[in-house]
């Protein structure tokens, strides 16, 4: 099925209304303020390039790092997706996009079918992250990169790819 740009628009603005109600629970600076402030719809997901595989179910953070190491032109992205087609929902996800905000799963195969809003760390983030993690959690899910991350949003802007980064929030 094709999604259409208002349910496009639809499912980004289903996210962010979810990502308000998490941010109103955070005493501080955390995840949601910070994919509030940074974040940016990614638009629908493409199908797997020739050559990429999809990766486990329910393994998103493992699979997109697996993906982001082994393609230099691929980066790594977390926040929410939406499936605006059978249940809208937002889901913590991760996955990876190219320079221009592609959105390429390499958990769902029906990522056609999804909204994506989140971030894009810079490739060291992530690297730092794997090792702190043994790659096993999200920087967003893991309650202590995220303190570390989150602890101002200067701190957290300094981790992500400027060029995939929320207009409103890009320096200079």
């Amino acid at each position: 099925m094709t999604v259409v740009r208002d349910e496009v628009s639809w499912g980004v603005e289903v996210i962010q209304d979810h990502l308000r109600f998490l941010a109103e629970c955070e005493r501080r600076f955390g995840p949601a303020q910070a994919l509030l402030q940074f974040g940016r719809g990614f638009g629908v997901g493409i199908g797997l390039p020739i050559g990429l595989e999809l990766g486990r179910r329910k393994e998103c953070f493992k699979n997109a790092t697996h993906v982001m190491l082994n393609r230099e032109n691929l980066f790594y992205v977390e926040g929410y997706a939406i499936n605006v087609v059978d249940l809208p929902i937002p889901i913590e996800h991760a996955w990876v996009v190219d320079g221009d905000g592609t959105v390429v799963d390499p958990t769902w195969p029906n990522a056609g079918d999804h909204v994506y809003y989140g971030v894009a760390f810079k490739r060291e983030v992530v690297e730092q992250a794997i090792i702190a993690t043994n790659g096993d959690a999200g920087i967003l899910s893991d309650p202590e990169l995220s303190r570390r991350l989150c602890a101002s949003p200067e701190r957290f802007g300094e981790c992500l790819v400027p060029s995939l980064t929320s207009q409103v929030c890009r320096p200079g």
